[in-house]
């Protein structure tokens, strides 16, 4: 039984010794390198993907700030100057008072060029779409561009008063 100890430990020490040290089999390296490059590429996929998103997410919080605030302005603020025409006009609004739109100021507003209304409005990189409605939802008066694709549109809508009845505003802005 010693001897046979004595037999097997020598002949480990002997497959220690012929075994070449500080090498790798190439196979072994190829494979280790395929699977780095794979979790690479996946990382990079993946951080691409949120980046992209977080941008998408940051546009339309801008979007929905920008859509609140114009509505506001539109049904709160007579605009600057409170008389004001497509000659005059400094800020847009279309109130006689708080939610109360003026017909004569919607219909000066649906006359002013889309160009000149984006940089009135402060959207010069979007395009717009106002909208008042019955509460039939019928159309009384619609100005803009309709959005192609509502995924990228945010639209906020507005119970207002016009020509003493109530009605439906919409405005949305979309890319």
């Amino acid at each position: 039984m010693f001897l046979a100890n004595i037999e097997f430990s020598t002949m480990v020490q002997m497959l220690y010794s012929k075994k070449p040290k500080a090498q790798i089999i190439m196979s072994d390296f190829l494979i280790g390198l395929v699977i780095f490059l794979v979790v690479i590429a996946l990382a990079t996929s993946v951080w691409g993907k949120n980046i992209y998103n977080m941008g998408l997410k940051e546009k339309r919080s801008e979007m929905e700030t920008l859509v609140l605030l114009i509505s506001d302005q539109l049904v709160k603020s007579s605009g600057i100057p409170e008389d004001w025409n497509s000659t005059n006009i400094a800020a847009i609004g279309l109130a006689e008072s708080d939610n109360v739109l003026s017909p004569a100021k919607v219909s000066n507003f649906i006359n002013l060029e889309n160009e000149k209304t984006k940089n009135l409005l402060g959207i010069r990189n979007y395009n717009f779409i106002f909208r008042l409605r019955n509460m039939s939802e019928n159309i009384l008066v619609e100005y803009g561009n309709i959005p192609v694709n509502e995924k990228e549109s945010v639209i906020i809508r507005r119970i207002v008063l016009y020509q003493g009845r109530p009605a439906i505003m919409d405005f949305g802005l979309w890319t």
